[in-house]
């Protein structure tokens, strides 16, 4: 009877509404008439008043944006009452008249929020991503559109697509009422890279995640995550929040690992106490049961055919088989378990332990070239260039894949070897499937390193078009603009890359140097070379960024403990651009705060790698 009541109220409302002729003096007064319906809560009525306004013509942005306000609250409370009928029969007029007003007001960010709001309570998922992507061509840095872009997108086939509209959305400043957007954004990046295997990445978004949000599911996520890193600790704290009645088999076992790689009194104690509770019986604890009975050989066949261990905690899984293999004395398969937790070790971004383990295996295991390629990557964190090089070709006389040519092309440009370059491209397009792309940004990279910076440029700037947007081709882009001394380009083109992706650290790095070169933004410079840092906390070129900042913001006790930290880091066999920049400014510095001697070595250092090079003359030459 109810629902009859309220369909006879809409139809006698349209009649009014058909039959209302406004003039203009009493607009403000129908006006009025509609704030004070709508807070009284007679929806119906408020919204007859502003859809009169809108059919004689008398509207401005506040008035449509009012009667759009007004359809939310009305669907709002149609979905609480669950009216899914008197929904589906009013929504394709409103759906009507919201895009009427977007054409009225393309540029008003409420008129678009708002509407936002509206195609995401129904699910209008056509009329949501047209919104957002229109509204994003306006400002691609709204917080909304980017969400519901990136949530528009969110399909299992097509997941990877909206990474960039989250991405924007996540690094958004937080507003009162959207906080969800930013968190949700968040939450889905993490899912996003678990799923590609990134597990690094993932746990970065997560714990940004959490700083709004404490989840069940979130917290079960964090705690799995780092139990995978071997960081029990921090793992258990987690674990602690869930309670054990809501965990799954998987997250219980998990548990148990976390507990028994802590090893402390304390939580030897809890897992036996779990173990001896608990009802579900999942592998792992299976396992652990039967080793603390003496029966390793069980405990072993049980591990073997635990696959959620051996998957999302390769490096715990490894190290409990190799105790129990060496618990055994049985010699035959540790090696290939070393080789193993090795790899998952480099994997969960533990460099030292994964080169303790696969140091010794490299000429006897590594029949693919996976274990010298590790090595190789591990050399260059240890700026041990020579052994850099020697693995990646062991690597790739295994292996002839475009990244390892891409690696080792990558040493050999830094090291100005370029017949061997040549040599390298020529001989990847004859053994791999190559990528049409990476040979365009390959043959732009190899002519900027040759400093031919304007062929590097059309070439940049060809691949451009087809990847727009891409870190790495606008930042390549950006040196050459730099060394054409393109400078407006060069910032535009930057500050466009941020808007795009907030949390490429390589343009916040960029843009950063950039505005302390030229002695501008310097308060932007400090925060974005800052939050480089946090991600890159050892690496000497963006701390010789932040140095630099400080320098140029005449904070020199800042920059002195800086730079002391950078000169202890340098490779003296490096002569790449990027270590003329830091001797050159390590040169600056020093004469800066009047210690002539060092300004002098570091100067001299500098000019030994290229004496004609601009930025350091210029640098020389600054006052």
């Amino acid at each position: 009877m109810k629902k009859i009541v309220f369909i006879l109220l809409i139809f006698v409302s349209s009649l009014n509404h058909a039959q209302l002729t406004i003039a203009s003096n009493e607009v403000e007064t129908y006006y009025t008439q509609a704030i004070d319906a709508r807070f009284s809560g007679d929806l119906s009525k408020s919204r007859n008043i502003l859809e009169n306004l809108k059919e004689n013509n008398f509207t401005n942005e506040y008035v449509m944006n009012l009667l759009i306000e007004v359809y939310g609250e009305y669907i709002t409370d149609l979905i609480q009452k669950q009216d899914t009928q008197l929904l589906k029969t009013a929504y394709p007029g409103i759906r009507d008249n919201i895009a009427e007003i977007w054409d009225m007001f393309p540029e008003s960010s409420m008129i678009q929020e708002n509407s936002l709001k509206i195609a995401w309570m129904v699910g209008d998922r056509e009329m949501g991503m047209i919104m957002a992507d229109l509204t994003l061509k306006e400002d691609l840095s709204n917080l909304m559109a980017n969400y519901f872009a990136g949530l528009y997108r969110f399909t299992p086939s097509t997941y990877p697509n909206s990474v960039s509209y989250f991405r924007r959305a996540s690094y958004a400043p937080l507003e009162q009422g959207k906080e969800q957007f930013v968190f949700q954004s968040r939450l889905y990046l993490g899912d996003i890279y678990l799923e590609q295997k990134l597990k690094h990445k993932a746990l970065k978004y997560y714990n940004r995640a959490l700083e709004l949000s404490s989840t069940p599911e979130l917290v079960a996520k964090m705690a799995v995550l780092e139990t995978y890193k071997m960081n029990y600790e921090v793992a258990l704290s987690f674990f602690q929040g869930i309670p054990l009645a809501i965990m799954t088999p998987e997250l219980f076992d998990t548990y148990i690992v976390a507990l028994w790689g802590e090893g402390s009194e304390s939580s030897r104690t809890m897992m036996n106490f779990l173990l001896s509770q608990n009802k579900i019986n999942p592998t792992f604890s299976k396992a652990i049961v039967q080793a603390q009975l003496g029966r390793t050989q069980r405990a072993l066949r049980i591990l073997e055919e635990d696959t959620f261990v051996q998957k999302e905690l390769p490096l715990s899984y490894n190290f409990i088989k190799l105790e129990w293999l060496n618990r055994l004395g049985q010699k035959e398969g540790q090696d290939q378990t070393k080789a193993d937790l090795g790899k998952a070790a480099y994997y969960a971004q533990k460099s030292f332990l994964a080169e303790e383990y696969l140091l010794p295996l490299s000429r006897t295991l590594d029949t693919n070239g996976e274990i010298a390629y590790i090595l190789g990557k591990i050399s260059r964190e240890n700026l041990d260039i020579d052994q850099t090089i020697k693995y990646y070709e062991e690597s790739l006389s295994k292996n002839k894949t475009l990244y390892i040519y891409s690696e080792l092309m990558e040493e050999n440009l830094l090291l100005k070897n370029f017949d061997l370059v040549d040599t390298l491209m020529a001989e990847a397009q004859q053994n791999v499937t190559i990528d049409t792309n990476w040979m365009l940004f390959m043959d732009a990279y190899i002519d900027f390193m040759k400093e031919d910076y304007v062929s590097a440029e059309q070439k940049t700037l060809e691949i451009a078009k087809k990847l727009s947007y891409n870190y790495l081709v606008n930042n390549l882009l950006a040196s050459i603009y730099n060394q054409l001394e393109k400078y407006d380009e060069m910032e535009l083109l930057l500050e466009n890359q941020l808007k795009y992706d907030p949390s490429d650290i390589t343009t916040k790095n960029h843009l950063a140097y950039y505005y302390a070169t030229v002695n501008k933004n310097l308060d932007q410079a400090l925060s974005l070379a800052l939050s480089v840092i946090e991600e890159r906390p050892e690496d000497i070129v963006y701390l010789d960024t932040l140095a630099w900042v400080y320098t140029i913001k005449n904070d020199l006790d800042t920059a002195q403990e800086i730079f002391t930290k950078i000169e202890g880091k340098i490779n003296p066999q490096d002569t790449s651009h990027s270590v003329l920049e830091i001797y050159a400014h390590l040169g600056y510095f020093y004469k800066k705060i009047g210690n002539i001697q060092k300004s002098k070595l570091y100067f001299d250092k500098a000019f030994e790698i290229n004496i004609q090079d601009k930025y350091l003359n210029k640098i020389y030459n600054k006052e």
